[in-house]
């Protein structure tokens, strides 16, 4: 990734940085620590991944009532960014591209070929990439119960003037149970904006505000 962002020079904010994941969960946090020196004892490599010493936990990390804490290398990437720019590379060699233009139904011909039909007429293909994830199955009735949109919960924060002179420098995970963490990307450029993913207790039993929802409005 690093490699193609460079050669093409794209602008996606990218950022080779440090991710930092925190344990406020005591038993969690004695797994991770069996987990890493596990992996030492059989020659894994360990080289990126670093332990935060006890004394520095809640000066590096950030996070109240830390108890564990290791970092490793990472990276922050604005997506739309880098799609829009490949996406006109591939116009610039003759992709054509319909914007606005949904794809009503797909049939497989008994010639082998694609009927792909749509608002502006019908499209004949003897190949099809479905990139259409949580929609997938409204246009293919097969993967039905097979690929089922799960819709989950992010917020953008603008900070305060005083945090954006020295924001923070690693991404984080905060380790709250099994199963169980929150997470919230700095961004180092633009904005300086925080971006904070999971509560998944805040809305985990209200299934029908989040399972088999492909909703991707913003409130």
């Amino acid at each position: 990734m690093s490699t193609l962002i460079s050669e093409e020079n794209i602008e996606c904010d990218w950022e080779i940085t440090r991710a930092c994941d925190a344990y406020i969960n005591s038993e969690l946090a004695e797994k991770s620590k069996a987990s890493f020196q596990q992996r030492h004892a059989d020659g894994g490599d360990i080289d990126d991944i670093h332990e935060i010493p006890t004394e520095d936990l809640l000066a590096i990390t950030k996070v109240k009532n830390v108890v564990y804490g290791i970092t490793f290398t990472a990276a922050s990437i604005h997506p739309y960014k880098l799609i829009h720019h490949l996406l006109y590379k591939c116009i610039e060699h003759g992709m054509n591209l319909q914007t606005n233009t949904s794809v009503l139904a797909a049939t497989r011909l008994p010639s082998g070929q694609w009927s792909i039909k749509t608002p502006r007429g019908t499209i004949y293909a003897s190949k099809v990439i479905f990139a259409t994830n949580a929609y997938t199955a409204g246009i293919l009735p097969l993967f039905k119960n097979k690929i089922i949109p799960v819709r989950e919960t992010i917020c953008r924060i603008l900070p305060s003037l005083w945090y954006r002179q020295s924001p923070l420098k690693m991404t984080y995970s905060i380790r709250i149970k099994e199963n169980q963490f929150d997470y919230m990307i700095a961004r180092q450029t633009g904005d300086r904006s925080l971006i904070l993913g999971g509560a998944k207790p805040a809305h985990v039993a209200e299934m029908k505000t989040w399972y088999n929802n492909w909703d991707d409005s913003i409130e």
